[in-house]
Parts: structure tokens; sequence; C-alpha cells
């Protein structure tokens, strides 16, 4: 699958390279594609480099994994087509504090909004990119769950296979609203900064919620 990334320090670095290891063809991407030589040459032959739209333009699925104060203007240079699946791994912090939105709604629904026509699905934001690395590829029953969320069910299929594929076990947390429990800040016994199993993970939404995970 061709995979672009927008953004491409720590989580779309991360994922991207996992991406590529599992043998996905990946376009990173920055406001200075010039700067990341470097990464692709590390990340290998499955990777390059180019702008944000070349992302856009070359990825199946894209990734956003931007600050919160550049969605934006990332969103902005995308020109995402209209149906993309897009992959958001932003979390709402601005200027050190947490953005709160009208009627309580998810950041994930906040930028699904922003992101007009496209479908979004949250994954990937809630663990460092330093522990997605390291952890990334266990097996049985170590290896860790990775909560998403959106609204399309389609574009949640193929998130899951990517999340499956880049060494994670996918866990399917609901819709816009349940996003909340993946988002900061982190309630008691919530998946925001939590490493979870797939087993622990389940009993988990289950106190918070009584959500069923879909098969």
């Amino acid at each position: 699958m061709h995979l672009g990334i927008i953004g491409s320090g720590h989580i779309g670095a991360t994922v991207g390279k996992l991406w590529a290891k599992a043998g996905h063809s990946v376009l990173f991407s920055s406001r200075n594609p010039e700067q990341l030589a470097e990464l692709v040459k590390v990340a290998g032959p499955n990777t390059h480099a180019g702008s944000i739209q070349e992302a856009t333009e070359f990825g199946e699925v894209v990734l956003l994994a931007v600050p919160w104060d550049g969605v934006e203007e990332a969103l902005a240079a995308a020109k995402l087509r209209n149906g993309a699946i897009v992959i958001d791994t932003t979390n709402q912090f601005s200027a050190g504090s947490l953005q709160v939105f009208p009627g309580g709604i998810s950041a994930l629904e906040f930028n699904a909004r922003r992101a007009k026509g496209a479908r979004v699905v949250k994954a990937y934001n809630t663990l460092t990119s330093g522990f997605l690395a390291k952890v990334a590829g266990r097996s049985g029953q170590q290896r860790v769950a990775m909560p998403y969320a959106g609204e399309d069910a389609q574009a949640k299929q193929v998130v899951a296979r990517l999340i499956s594929e880049s060494g994670f076990d996918p866990f399917d947390v609901g819709g816009w609203s349940e996003a909340h429990f993946i988002e900061p800040p982190r309630r008691p016994g919530a998946f925001y900064g939590e490493e979870w199993q797939l087993d622990t993970a389940r009993a988990v939404l289950g106190r918070l919620t009584g959500y069923q995970e879909k098969e």
C-alpha cells in the first residue's frame, strides 16, 4: 500500500518506519522535505520524501502527525481528496494547555469536521514515539493493544490492518464520542498514556462504557 505521512517528526517518523518495515511504500513529508534525507536513509528503500501535497497525492492512506497548532495549515496544504482515509495522531495541546471544544466534542470530531470530505480515524496518539518503537512487534500475550476510533467502518478496517502490520493489536473503541477515552486528559482507567494488552483493553472499555468491540 502507498502511505503518505504529513509531519515527519517523532510519531510520523516512527510509524512510517514501522509501515516501511512491513513492506509498504511510504512518502514522508514536511514543510521542508529537503531536510528528510537522513530519515529516508534510515527508514530504507521503501521510503522517500516530498511535499505535504505530494504525500496526499501518493497515499492511499494519509497519516496526520503534526503539532496541534499546525493542523489547520497542514490540512490546507494537503488538499485532501474527498473520501480520503486520514489517520489522526494529534492531541489537542495548544500553547502548553489542553484545548476544549464547544459542546464537549472530541478532538477527533473537531478534526474530522476540519478535514471536510475525509474519513478520519484516530490512532497512534496514546503512546510516545519511543515507546511505540520499543514495543512494536511483541508477540503473544505481550503484544500491545492500539486503540482507534472513527465513524467510517470501511476506513476503520483499513486502519486496523495497518495497525496490525505495524506490530500492534488493533482495538476499536467506537466513534467520535468514544474517542474521548483515547484522548487527553487521561481519565482514570482509560487509554491515553496507558499500555494495555487486548484482553485488558476490552475489559477496560466494558467498564467505562459497556461498549462491545465490533467484530
